[in-house]
C-alpha cells in the first residue's frame, strides 16, 4: 500500500507499508530481512544521488540514509516486517514502485528485499492510463551466466497476477501490466537474489511503458 504527501510545495514523499510477514510461518523466532533501496529518475532511468531514505520499522525506531552516486542504499538486516520508507528528494515527486523479493534462504537467514523507487521531476508526471511490460533477465553472479527455469512472479496493482519462467537465456517476458506499482518475486532452485537493476527502456508509445529488470542471482549456501 502506497500513499503521496507533499511537504513545503517542493519535496514528496513516498510512503510504502511492506507487510512480510506472509513470508513465513508464525514463529518466535523472526528472519532478518535486509532492505537494499534504488532510487532513479523516472524520465531517464539515472541513478539519483543524495535522495534521502527513511526507514521506520514497526517499534518506531527510524534509520536514515541518503543514496550514493549509484543511487543505492543498504540498510542493516532487522527482525521487523512492517516496515515505511519515505523517500524525498527537492523538486522530485514518486513515479512508480519496483519492489523485488527473493525467497527465504534458511542457511544464509535472511530475507533479501530490494526496492526501486522511480522520482520525476515536479509536473513531469501524467495521469494518461499506461500499459506497463518487463523483460527480465535474471543471471548468476558467479559467472554472469543466465539463468534458465527461474520463476518470475509479479503483482501489478491491487489484484493483477502473472508469472513466467526464463529462458536458456534466462530472460522472462511479462507484458500488458496494469500498474506501475509492481512487486516482482525470482525465485530460483539453489540461488539467493544479491542485486536488482531497474530500467525504463521506451517511453515514447503513448499507451505502453517497456522496461527492463535485471535480477542477479548467487548461490544458496549449503550446509
Amino acid at each position: 500500500m502506497s500513499r503521496y504527501i507533499h511537504l513545503s510545495g517542493i519535496v514528496f514523499v513516498l510512503v510504502c507499508f511492506l507487510l512480510m510477514g506472509c513470508l513465513q510461518e508464525a514463529s518466535s523466532e523472526r528472519i532478518p530481512v535486509r532492505y537494499t533501496v534504488l532510487v532513479r529518475d523516472g524520465n531517464t532511468g539515472e541513478a539519483l544521488n543524495n535522495a534521502s531514505v527513511e526507514m521506520t520499522d514497526e517499534k518506531l525506531i527510524t534509520t536514515s540514509l541518503s543514496t550514493n552516486e549509484t543511487g543505492r542504499v543498504t540498510f542493516p538486516s532487522i527482525e521487523s516486517y512492517v516496515n515505511q520508507f519515505i523517500i524525498t528528494m527537492e523538486d522530485y515527486e514518486p513515479s512508480d514502485t519496483v519492489d523485488v523479493v527473493s525467497v527465504t534462504d534458511t542457511s544464509l537467514n535472511v530475507i533479501l528485499r530490494t526496492l526501486n523507487i522511480a522520482l520525476v521531476p515536479v509536473g513531469s508526471s501524467s495521469v494518461e492510463k499506461k500499459i506497463y511490460s518487463y523483460t527480465v533477465n535474471v543471471m548468476s553472479s558467479v559467472d554472469a551466466e543466465p539463468i534458465e527455469g527461474a520463476t518470475v512472479s509479479v503483482r501489478s496493482g491491487s489484484n493483477f497476477e502473472k508469472s513466467a519462467k526464463t529462458s536458456s537465456t534466462g530472460r522472462a517476458f511479462l507484458d500488458s501490466l496494469p500498474s506501475n506499482q509492481n512487486l516482482f518475486a525470482i525465485t530460483a532452485a539453489g540461488y539467493v537474489s544479491t542485486d536488482t537493476v531497474h530500467t525504463v527502456l521506451d517511453t515514447s508509445d503513448a499507451s505502453e511503458v517497456l522496461c527492463a529488470l535485471k535480477v542477479v542471482l548467487k548461490p544458496s549456501v549449503s550446509e
